[in-house]
């Protein structure tokens, strides 16, 4: 094939990309935040037992602190070793909601490229892989119980008698502090590519706007359970890029709102009892009661995590395959695609040189074989026309 009629069908089939300069961006590691919320409020039906003989964490309670459970306010049989469960996953015999709330603040980590074409100003955004918890600690968020109904019963070890909620000295039921819950996975991954045509900026920056597809997951982990919300969303990103250089700055940034079912809890297996301490029913202080407090999440409880990420990055230019020249067609890669890549690329297919040789048999991403074949054409078309 002539040189001329060559080049031309390469320069038809890249496209008019020319010049699109592509960079992989680190996230920053120290400017870099998340400042978001979490609020978690589940409906549960649960059962109380006392903790007796059986240990929790390895340890078994001393004698005269393992307590035992009878249901109702008198009568039953109240001797050792009989511990009845109170309550039932089935039934809201015993019932309330768990809320726990939080407004977690950390470092993200991740990546992301952004591809610029500086003929058309256009901006592409992908392979945003945003870890959101980063370096920080997972946030650890309190967990309160209201506890709204209960059935009278009694306790051995101490002895006591609890009056059923809701009663007239307690209307609204009871509420509680139950240790804590924890935000420990977080993540934002795009699920396609997405662009925009930027404008320009401060210092030679480019600004853009653009609404990139994307997978929201995250687990909040609360009384053993981890609720996990994975939802697909679109997210509005404002960015920056200052292009040119072989090494450049960007910035993003996103809010994202993410509502979801809590899931309900299984009967089988069942979930794993909290160890808890009711204190003297009318005076409310010590010694405890120890019981074992087993929730069963039911319909209806809504798990919403919301927030602002802002993710400055550097990196440098990715070089592409087609990147074979230097303006004025020197075969040094200069990090840009201009018409003299397509030119030098010719002229070294045509020579036989190697400068030419860009890709393996088949294209398959092995790189070059020091041989000259059509696939040589194939890839630095397709690598031209992507930038």
């Amino acid at each position: 094939m002539p040189r001329a009629a060559l080049a031309a069908l390469i320069a038809l089939a890249a496209g008019s990309t020319a010049g699109a300069q592509t960079y992989v961006l680190n996230v920053s590691s120290t400017d870099n935040t998340f400042a978001g919320n979490v609020n978690v409020n589940a409906p549960y039906n649960a059962t109380i037992i006392g903790q007796y003989l059986t240990p929790i964490g390895g340890v078994t309670l001393p004698v005269g602190s393992q307590t035992r459970t009878i249901n109702g306010s008198s009568g039953g049989n109240t001797a050792a070793p009989n511990n009845e469960l109170v309550g039932s996953p089935t039934t809201n015999a015993v019932s309330g909601a768990v809320t726990t709330t939080g407004a977690p603040s950390t470092r993200p980590t991740g990546s992301y490229i952004l591809k610029y074409t500086p003929t058309t100003g256009r901006v592409d955004v992908y392979s945003l892989n945003i870890n959101v918890i980063g370096t920080s600690a997972a946030p650890v968020l309190p967990v309160n119980v209201t506890l709204a109904r209960m059935p009278a019963f009694r306790t051995r070890d101490p002895n006591y008698s609890y009056p059923a909620l809701p009663n007239f000295l307690v209307p609204n039921g009871l509420s509680f502090a139950l240790g804590n819950a924890t935000l420990s996975a977080f993540t934002v991954i795009n699920t396609d590519s997405a662009w925009a045509i930027s404008t320009p900026g401060a210092g030679g920056s480019r600004e853009f706007t653009v609404q990139v597809p994307a997978q929201f997951d995250s687990t909040v982990t609360l009384n053993g359970e981890n609720i996990v919300t994975s939802v697909p969303l679109t997210v509005t990103i404002t960015g920056s890029i200052t292009p040119g250089t072989p090494i450049t700055t960007a910035s993003l940034a996103f809010t994202a709102n993410v509502n979801q079912p809590v899931p309900v809890t299984p009967l089988d297996p069942p979930p794993t009892p909290v160890p808890f301490g009711l204190p003297n029913p009318f005076t409310q202080q010590p010694p405890n009661a120890n019981i074992l407090f087993s929730l069963y999440f039911i319909a209806g409880g809504v798990n919403a995590v919301s927030g602002t990420t802002n993710l400055p990055a550097s990196g440098e230019r990715v070089r592409s395959l087609a990147d074979v020249a230097s303006i004025g067609t020197a075969p040094i890669p200069d990090g840009i695609l201009t018409v003299d890549d397509i030119i030098a690329f010719v002229n070294a297919y045509g020579d036989g040189s190697l400068v030419a040789d860009v890709s393996d048999i088949g294209v398959n991403g092995a790189g070059p074989d020091g041989l000259l074949t059509v696939d040589d054409i194939i890839a630095f078309v397709n690598a031209y026309g992507e930038g």
